[in-house]
């Protein structure tokens, strides 16, 4: 559904456009998966400079919730830029996708069968808000999101006998 390649405003263009075509838990789903996205890639590229171990323990991890996202930003990226994701982000919003997170899981694990168009446009805010602070406090520190990383997987090597 989404490129690497995509802008932050092509892909939340498309987003907001399920809101006003009234698919509202698609773009509930959409936004939360474009948070998850902008937090692993933020945290993979802040934490590149980390050992291979950290690097090995990113690829690994699958957090289940922001708090996890949380969790490792402290362990392993806030050491080198000195702020939590709560600050980057901001406390206040931090708290409303938290909300987002909760209401997100209500539908997606069918508590909530239904959503009301106000409460899906506070959600998807709350998860776009979010995904904007951290792309931007990335670009601050003069990398993006949206690049190219390099993988960083063993090459095999073939012995020649």
């Amino acid at each position: 559904m989404f490129l690497v390649s995509d802008t932050i405003v092509l892909r939340q263009r498309k987003i907001r456009s399920f809101l006003k075509q009234g698919d509202l838990a698609l773009a509930v789903i959409l936004s939360a998966i474009d948070f998850e996205w902008s937090t692993r890639r933020a945290i993979k590229i802040l934490a590149s400079g980390s050992s291979k171990e950290v690097q090995a323990e990113f690829d690994e991890y699958r957090p289940s919730n922001p708090q996890g996202y949380s969790r490792f930003w402290k362990n392993h990226v806030c050491k080198d830029v000195n702020q939590s994701i709560s600050e980057v982000v901001g406390l206040s919003p931090w708290n409303d996708l938290l909300k987002a997170y909760e209401f997100r899981n209500k539908l997606v694990h069918g508590y909530q069968g239904t959503i009301h168009p106000n409460d899906a446009t506070r959600t998807v805010d709350a998860y776009l808000n979010a995904s904007n602070k951290i792309v931007a406090y990335v670009e601050s520190l003069g990398c993006s999101v949206y690049k190219r990383l390099s993988n960083r997987t063993k090459q095999r090597t073939h012995l020649v006998t």
